[in-house]
């Protein structure tokens, strides 16, 4: 999920070690009040400078000092204070902001009463002044009807929401200028929702939900209150005499909220915050949720919550912004018929390879633009096998073997012998498909520990996926090198879980299926000759856990060798530093089959010595020492591990 996606700011936040700084905000001009003189040095710093950029004359100045934007400010900023001032933020706003609900029959101005009338609140007897009355002689609320069959409206039930939360609601009524609960139009705009949102925070966890699920049901297209459909257009007469046409009451659709209960009252309260600053309608209104305003106003607060709730979160996205996947479909391959030429080329055969490994070469062909599986030139070349690498890494051992012997006997250059020939041919084809959506499940990140997760979900932010079902991104290389410079940090467990969900993920077996059927044919003949000798068999990586196989996959990559038998990349300092980096973290035997294939395949000064003739070559070419410097660092590394291997 995009949420989830969940950035690694995230991850940021999480480890950072919160430490003193000097307070950039202007020095207060007005006099500090008790209530904030007695928090952090951090937080009223935060408030300082929160006052300043909103222009508030002084903490009493609650018309500033309670406003959403006010608010935002100082979330932003309190992040980065010790976690205690979070809390002691959110009681300070509760104090200033919210006023305790009235429990006798005194009349308040701005709370929902239990008796008396109230001037903005829904009430429970006669003769309200500006609320939608139960009874007769309404002053400014919805009017009744006197003829025509024109629709009534009643306010919602309240009762779901504690004295705290109907507070809340009648505050933002004032707050938003809406004329009563009746009026949508006003408690679905962004002054009302970002009003209530602020106050909601500071009540019971409950209360957000319940206040949501009222809001869905007046937004989402089923009308304010409850609406009763007349039988056409009617007048109804308002305490000042003057009279209105209606058109008959309906209501539209309905959506369901996703149920929060998986979340933190923390967790909730970004949620909330988030629809606020995204201006988004309302839970169902997925366009905006689904979007980056949204989830860049969520990923920072959600990651201050915890690892739970960032692992609930993105399964809340996934839920609803996957859309579904891509469905199945048939598509049709066509006929055609070459003509006349020379010249063939018989692609290798990919049985050594799994259906993951055929998978992930099939798709490099794609991304690298290559023409065919005969094109060698762009199968060897740095697009191809960067983008083939990191997903046959996550296909295990023997693809990972089976791979390099493929490239390396097409890429060596000392293998079999070359051809010469031309040939043209045509053919012409077509085919359609079509299919139904299909259903996505965001993975299971239970077997990760909180460092993993949050690695993940700062994947799913660096590399703007659009949920944790947008296998395409999650597959690419941007979202592969984020995670992976992330996740070495964390426990190997992570980096073994992390190589399996994307092999599942990217295999071809994690997404939804397609289907597709054609047929063609062709014909053509022609000679070649051409000779060669040599050969070059890759290193054999089956002694390997998947952790280092990866390691060893990724440091060609990083370091740009043409494949496994490019000796003088291997022993150059690029790839030493890779898997020097890398390899730690799969554990001690790994570590010591890596040192021991790279003594056998370079010289102490960091040479190759894969044959005789090699080593005579480089006799007269000297390459860096690169080894030589590894070997200390590794001998350091396996010390700190308490195993020396080597």
């Amino acid at each position: 999920m995009k949420f989830t996606a969940l950035a690694f700011v995230a991850g940021a936040i999480l480890s950072q070690t919160v430490k003193s700084q000097e307070c950039s905000a202007p020095s207060p001009t007005y006099q500090i009040p008790p209530a904030i003189a007695t928090l952090s040095a951090c937080l009223q710093c935060c408030l300082a400078g929160a006052m300043a950029s909103q222009g508030c004359k002084d903490p009493s100045d609650t018309a500033c000092t309670c406003s959403g934007a006010f608010s935002g400010v100082v979330a932003t900023c309190v992040l980065k204070c010790p976690a205690d001032d979070l809390t002691a933020a959110l009681n300070l706003q509760k104090s200033m902001c919210s006023g305790p609900p009235p429990t006798s029959t005194t009349p308040p101005t701005s709370a929902p009463p239990t008796s008396a009338p109230p001037t903005s609140a829904p009430p429970t007897s006669a003769e309200p002044s500006s609320a939608p009355p139960t009874s007769v002689e309404p002053s400014s609320a919805v009017p009744t009807t006197t003829s025509g069959g024109g629709g009534s409206c009643t306010g919602p039930d309240l009762s779901s929401l504690s004295s705290c939360g109907q507070a809340c609601l009648a505050n933002a009524l004032t707050k938003a200028n809406c004329k009563d609960q009746c009026d949508s139009a006003c408690i679905c705009g962004s002054a009302f929702v970002g009003a209530a949102s602020t106050c909601l925070v500071t009540c019971p966890s409950g209360d957000i939900t319940a206040a949501i699920a009222l809001q869905d049901k007046q937004c989402s297209g089923g009308g304010g209150g409850t609406t009763t459909p007349g039988g056409g257009g009617g007048t109804e007469t308002t305490t000042d005499g003057s009279t209105t046409t209606t058109s008959p009451g309906g209501g539209g659709g309905t959506c369901s909220p996703p149920d929060l209960s998986s979340l933190s009252s923390c967790g909730q309260g970004c949620l909330a915050t988030a629809l606020t600053k995204a201006n988004c309608k309302d839970q169902c209104d997925s366009a905006c949720i689904c979007g980056s305003a949204f989830v860049g106003a969520a990923t920072p607060c959600i990651a201050a919550c915890g690892g739970n709730d960032i692992t609930a979160a993105i399964a809340l996205q996934t839920k609803q912004c996957s859309g579904g996947g891509g469905g199945t479909g048939t598509g049709g391959g066509g006929t055609g018929t070459g003509g006349g030429g020379t010249g063939t080329c018989t692609p290798p055969s990919l049985s050594s390879l799994s259906s993951c490994g055929q998978t992930c070469l099939a798709k490099a062909l794609t991304a690298a633009g290559c023409k065919d599986q005969c094109d060698s030139a762009c199968i060897c070349g740095s697009k191809f096998v960067g983008s083939a690498t990191p997903c046959i890494a996550a296909c295990g051992g023997n693809d990972i073997t089976a791979a390099l012997a493929l490239q390396t006997k097409q890429c060596s250059g000392a293998t079999g012998g070359g051809g010469s020939g031309g040939g043209s041919g045509g053919g012409s084809g077509g085919g359609s498909g079509g299919g139904s959506t299909g259903t996505c499940t965001g993975p299971d990140l239970k077997v990760f520990t909180s460092c993993g997760q949050q690695c993940l979900a700062g994947g799913l932010t660096t590399a703007k996926c659009k949920s944790a079902c947008d296998n395409t991104c999650i597959c690419g290389s941007t979202f592969v090198g984020s995670v992976t410079t992330c996740i070495a940090k964390c426990p190997a467990s992570d980096v073994t879980a992390a190589l399996s969900l994307q092999k599942t993920t990217c295999s071809g077996g994690g997404g939804n299926s397609t289907s597709g059927s054609g047929s063609g044919s062709g014909s053509g003949s022609g000679s070649g000759s051409g000779s060669g000798s040599g050969g070059c068999k890759g290193p054999d990586l089956s002694k390997f856990s998947t952790c280092g196989q990866g390691c060893m996959a990724k440091a060609l990559t990083s370091a740009k060798c043409a494949n496994a038998c490019d000796t003088k990349c291997i022993c150059g300092s690029d790839f030493v530093n890779s898997v020097t980096s890398c390899i730690p973290t799969c554990g001690a035997n790994d570590i010591k089959l890596a040192l021991t294939l790279q003594k056998t395949t370079c010289d102490p000064n960091g040479a190759a010595t894969t044959s005789a003739a090699a080593t005579a070559a480089a006799a007269s070419d000297k390459k860096s020492s690169a080894f030589a410097n590894a070997v200390p660092n590794a001998v350091a590394v396996l010390a700190i591990f308490g195993s020396l291997l080597v």
